[in-house]
């Protein structure tokens, strides 16, 4: 979570999967992968439960200690907010 919250993540997602009962992305290019707990919300995020809805491909920005992850899915962005642990 420390990790996650302090970097500045820009980029396409290359690998989505679920880890320790946790969200799990790698960012193409890198081989760091973050780990965090989305939260899932009708108003931010259509209600779609982050790895079910996002894919590799799709682009997420999530500026560093900022408490919310924009993902960018055919044109249209989806807020998702994270748990905080």
């Amino acid at each position: 979570y420390t990790l996650f919250m302090s970097h500045n993540i820009i980029g396409v997602i290359q690998r989505i999967r679920i880890v320790q009962h946790s969200d799990a992305i790698t960012i193409k290019g890198s081989n760091q992968e973050f780990v965090f707990s989305p939260i899932t919300d009708k108003k931010l995020n259509g209600g779609n439960i982050f790895t079910d809805f996002a894919e590799k491909g799709d682009s997420v920005i999530k500026k560093a200690n900022s408490d919310t992850l924009i993902l960018i899915k055919s044109g249209k962005r989806y807020y998702y907010m994270f748990q905080k642990y």
